[in-house]
Parts: C-alpha cells; sequence; structure tokens
C-alpha cells in the first residue's frame, strides 16, 4: 500500500536541489556561454533527460532510497507538477530574462516527457523490487 511522505531530512533532498541548482544555471547561461557539444546535441532530449532525472531525485529522496513502500500517487503527481511549474519558470526567465536565449513550447514539452518518463521508470523499479 502507498504511503504519504513523512518529514524529510535535508540529506535525502541535498541531490534534488543541487541537480535544480545545475538546471537553473544551465538555463541562465547566455548562449554564447552554452558548450558547443550541448548545442550540437539534440535539445529535446537534452531536456527530457535532464527533467528525468530531476524527477528521480526528489522521488528518491522522499522514498529515502528504498522501493519496499512507494510514496502515494497524488504524491507522484505533486513532483510530476513542481518539475513541470520550474521547467515553465525557467524557459518563461530564458525568454524574457537571458540574453540570446528563447523560451520554446518544444523545450517545456520535452521538460514535461521527461518527467513523465520518471514516473514510468519508478513504477517499472517498484515492480522489480517487488
Amino acid at each position: 500500500m502507498a504511503r504519504k511522505p513523512a518529514g524529510i531530512s535535508l540529506k535525502y533532498l541535498a541531490p534534488a536541489l543541487c541537480w535544480g541548482l545545475f538546471i537553473l544555471i544551465g538555463t541562465v547561461l547566455p548562449g554564447s556561454d552554452v558548450p558547443k557539444v550541448l548545442r550540437n546535441m539534440n535539445d529535446k532530449i537534452i531536456h527530457a533527460t535532464i527533467y528525468f532525472v530531476a524527477f528521480t531525485l526528489i522521488y528518491l529522496a522522499f522514498i529515502r532510497y528504498s522501493f519496499v513502500n512507494p510514496i502515494s500517487r497524488e504524491f507522484v503527481w505533486f513532483i510530476v507538477l513542481v518539475c513541470i511549474a520550474f521547467g515553465g519558470m525557467l524557459e518563461l526567465v530564458q525568454h524574457y530574462v537571458v540574453p540570446s536565449r528563447t523560451g520554446d513550447w518544444m523545450d517545456f514539452l520535452a521538460n514535461t516527457c521527461g518527467s513523465l518518463i520518471g514516473v514510468l521508470g519508478m513504477r517499472v523499479l517498484h515492480r522489480l523490487k517487488a
């Protein structure tokens, strides 16, 4: 049976917070400062991967890296919404604040898809551990 997450220690949430800071820094880099290797890669795959990792790190923090008892479905969707809101906010920051960068609806969609792939990944892991 799924449980609601109890209070959480910063040590469990630290990887997710560091990843969020990494995303923020990467988002506010001016276009000319983005490494060339990243500019040559598929942008949408990068976005999906970044938000897959974001979802996964937040999820792992709340289950305390134990796959015995998954958290409630409602809280899983809350995590997805947090990732979507964060991604949307950063797309707006890129569009309106960062020089030579623009927000993109398709990037936002890729961010969302990455979070949803995270949901599927965690479901698979829970089934394998059951």
